[in-house]
């Protein structure tokens, strides 16, 4: 009765808005239409009442990992179903019926079936990588249920079933431990977010892994491979060898070799990075790439569905948009059960399980195996030849270049947590790659003497201290070759001798906490990455402390200085002296210094800068491009260098350093014309934070905390806009052209040069002999950073190309011109890549500078 009335209600309401007559219905759709023709992105219409509280706690709506109430219509996890009553009842009696364990594996009739259900757990595996937690999506296996893993173990075992009952026991007995395994590597590697990876196992028995490095034996002789005693590989092997001869070319078995590739590949993974280690992990990779790819090209794969739930909402960019061929089943798999282990997650909300297709699965397979060969090409030893310097092992600055390498990347949360993982070698705090912090950072220190400067190693001191710098420097401190120094307590202000041991050891503390710190923050998201690097500030400026007593030490000045080379008479001892006593406080102002860049930078990613913020953005990552090569040039005249004798890699990093510097100054002036013409919206002054000034202070309030670089504030950048705000915008806007043009024909002759190296390195390598095979790999990859060097050199010209000319178009106009009868847009980055799906072909743009679109008003 009462739903009977509800219902009339609701005719009358639809009757009297469609006849008009009653006057309460107004139609906000034209005001909406007006109001979002004037809004930009990111505006929102609300009432004063909608404050941050109300914005944190507001439900996204129609966003199914969000929004409970949204059905997809695929009745899935967390959905609404549209059966009517008696229907959903007999199918969850038929369900029940296969629930039980002898009726689970009579189901199993055919190796065909075997391989639908490894298919489909596969896929849940994949879409738990995601962001999907276990309990819908692994768990919803009903042969993962501990009696029917019992009940398959003992029917493997009796001679009257065949090989491919015992692979499909094999693949469901080693699917939790592989699941363990990469849930212990993305929680020790300690990035994830839970919308990107979800490892949380619900109290539900997933067996984490006995051993991740290699084990020792009685005798204390390590084995020589991580592999050795593994449970899982001696099924793996066992059942390969079987079935060989009569299964070698059957679908089933491919989806064994492609298993068993990838659990090599990522207990290897999980051991400690060396050279060989390498190499066996690449060769893993091959082979389960060589799999996943066969599979797609060979089985008819497109009419097999692994979700009872929407798949396409955003798991299309994985396949790269998705290609409409995966038909989905209108009814789930038996097999599956999403709620069968729905207890587990207690009273949280429900939620939709966005699961992968089968193919989409084994397309995800590709790209995370392209994303992990990057991640072991860049991290382990074996490409540490060609960005280490060459009179040095690795080094702080070489270890922070490769995790920068994997962060301009758009990984998956997988891929950077393993990369996290590797870089600490199983979660040690005080080691990277295998190497001490401290060790890494003395070794920086140290490589900031040119390399023109040789040292004098005839008594081994340069090996000793290039083996183990830390050791080094304390045996030197205990003989007794430090200088005193007075310590400044922070909480009282009382004056003491400081103990050189000490000092020595709360470097090391401060060398650890860092170097862990900010390599987490540069594998992890980029709006998590950002929060972490504003907090490495405040463990940087612990670092720069430490940094200053250990030059009060004369740890420099005792070492460095005297193992000069004899002969070096250009040298001036006073300048090195003077330069040892700031060396260590030197590299530290230029870790701190690379930080506040890598802040600002990740702000365009995220979107967070608004058009009247860009100039002052670019002002103070310019400041800071200017002091890292302040730097440089006080380290060069100290030792009576010029800037043209540094290394290539210095020389590399002085050319982009002097392109940013083009870059900013051109922006800045385009910035200033268009505010002075009224054609960038400015702030409205309704309440504090609104004021250009007010933002200022809160893009850059936490660089403060570092007193090197110097902190700028909102009184420098006035002074330095005032001078551009004295010349009319058409001045402005030709005086960007005029700067953009010497460094258009600057790139086309570094384009030209690079092309004709890559040509002749093309004809050498194919008029050569049969190399061997690692001299052809480190070919690859030079040829490979050569192709992206070119790459990004080619679309920082077109860019420029393009900013230059619109620039030229607009300074001949008039201001009044401009601003009545011309619309110009500042476009900023979109961080897009192109649509290459190997990560080791695709070329990312980060760049940071924004493009202008300018347009004459109708």
């Amino acid at each position: 009765r009462e739903e009977e009335e509800e219902e009339l209600v609701k005719k009358k309401l639809r009757d009297e808005k469609e006849s008009g007559k009653n006057s309460s219905w107004v139609d906000l759709e034209p005001l909406l239409l007006e109001c979002s023709l004037q809004m930009r992105s990111g505006e929102l219409i609300h009432q004063k009442s909608f404050g941050l509280f109300e914005a944190m706690s507001a439900v996204e709506i129609m966003d199914p990992k969000m929004d409970c109430g949204c059905v997809t219509g695929g009745g899935g996890f967390g959905e609404t179903s549209s059966l009517k009553e008696e229907d959903e009842n007999e199918d969850v009696r038929g369900v029940r019926l296969l629930k039980r364990d002898d009726d689970i594996i009579a189901a199993l009739t055919s190796s065909k079936e075997m391989k639908v259900v490894v298919d489909m757990l596969i896929a849940r595996e994949n879409s738990w990588h995601v962001g999907n937690a276990l309990p819908p999506t692994v768990f919803s296996c009903l042969y993962l249920k501990e009696e029917a893993l019992k009940k398959l173990s003992s029917l493997s075992l009796s001679s009257s079933h065949a090989w491919p009952m015992r692979a499909f026991e094999a693949l469901m007995t080693t699917t939790l431990p592989f699941v363990g395994l990469i849930k212990k590597m993305v929680e020790i590697g300690d990035i994830f977010e839970e919308e990107d990876f979800n490892p949380h196992d619900y109290g539900l028995k997933v067996p984490l892994p006995e051993w991740m490095q290699r084990k020792e034996s009685g005798a204390g002789v390590t084995a020589a491979d991580v592999l050795d005693g593994d449970a899982c590989v001696a099924k793996y092997e066992e059942v390969l060898k079987e079935g060989k001869d009569a299964y070698g070319d059957s679908e089933l078995y491919r989806r064994i070799c492609l298993r068993f590739a990838l659990y090599r590949a990522f207990k290897r993974i999980a051991d400690v990075p060396t050279e060989e280690n390498g190499k066996r992990i690449k060769r893993d990779f091959e082979e389960a790439r060589a799999t996943a790819r066969r599979i797609l090209e060979e089985e008819d794969i497109k009419g097999i569905s692994s979700t009872n739930s929407d798949s396409n909402s955003n798991r299309g960019e994985i396949n790269g948009g998705g290609d409409g061929d995966d038909t989905k089943d209108d009814e789930e798999h038996a097999m599956f059960d999403a709620s069968a282990c729905a207890h587990a997650l207690g009273n949280s909300p429900p939620r939709v399980v966005e699961l992968f297709t089968v193919k989409q699965s084994y397309e995800y397979y590709l790209k995370l195996l392209d994303e992990l060969d990057v991640v072991i090409e860049r991290l382990y030893d074996s490409a540490a030849a060609t960005t280490t310097r060459t009179h040095l092992e690795l080094s702080s600055d070489d270890f922070f270049r490769k995790c920068r390498d994997i962060t301009d990347r758009d990984f998956l949360a997988l891929s950077r947590s393993v990369a996290a993982y590797v870089s600490t070698v199983g979660g040690s705090t005080d080691s990277h790659l295998g190497v001490d912090s401290v060790d890494l950072c003395l070794r920086s220190v140290f490589a900031q003497v040119p390399e023109k400067v040789r040292v004098d190693d005839s008594k081994q001191k340069l090996s000793s201290f290039q083996r183990a710098p830390f050791e080094y420097v304390a045996s030197e401190i205990k003989k007794g070759n430090y200088n005193a120094v007075t310590v400044t307590c922070e909480d009282t202000g009382a004056q003491t001798d400081g103990d050189p041991i000490e000092i020595l050891a709360t470097f090391k503390d401060e060398c650890q906490r860092s170097c862990s710190f900010l390599s987490r923050a540069y594998f992890a998201s980029p709006s998590r990455r950002r929060r972490k690097l504003r907090r490495c500030l405040d463990e940087l400026s612990h670092l720069q402390v430490a940094c200053s007593h250990v030059d009060a030490l004369g740890v420099a000045s005792l070492f460095l200085k005297k193992n000069i080379k004899n002969g070096n008479d250009a040298i001036d001892e006073e300048k090195v002296h003077e330069f040892c006593a700031r060396a260590f406080q030197l590299w530290a102002s230029r870790i701190v210094a690379d930080a506040q860049f890598d802040i600002l930078k990740v702000g365009f990613q995220c979107e967070l800068y608004k058009s009247y913020e860009l100039a002052s953005v670019y002002w103070y990552m310019d400041n800071l491009v200017v002091h890292a090569l302040n730097a440089d040039q006080y380290i060069y005249e100290a030792f009576n260098c010029n800037t043209e004798e540094v290394t290539k890699k210095s020389m590399d990093t002085y050319l982009e350093a002097n392109i940013f510097r083009v870059r900013s100054n051109a922006a800045q002036c385009v910035l200033v014309a268009l505010e002075k013409v009224g054609l960038i919206k400015m702030p409205k002054r309704t309440f504090t934070l609104a004021t250009a000034e007010a933002r200022f202070f809160q893009r850059f309030a936490h660089f403060q905390a570092n007193l090197d670089p110097v902190p700028l504030f909102w009184d420098d950048y006035e002074k330095h806009v005032r001078g551009y705000e004295k010349r009319p915008a058409e001045i402005l806007l030709r005086l960007a052209h005029g700067q953009l043009q010497p460094l258009i024909e600057m790139l086309s002759q570094q384009i030209e040069s690079l092309q004709k190296k890559m040509n002749n390195k093309k004809n050498e390598a194919t008029a050569a002999d049969d190399d061997a095979e690692d001299q052809k790999a480190n070919e690859n990859i030079a040829s490979l950073r050569a192709m992206q060097c070119l790459a990004s050199l080619t679309a920082t010209k077109t860019k420029c190309a393009r900013l230059s000319a619109t620039c030229k178009l607009l300074g001949t106009l008039a201001e009044d011109d401009l601003r009545g009868t011309w619309t110009v847009d500042v476009l900023q980055p979109p961080f897009s890549s192109s649509s290459s799906s190997s990560s080791h072909e695709e070329f990312k743009d980060y760049d940071v500078f924004f493009a202008l679109s300018a347009s004459r008003k109708a």
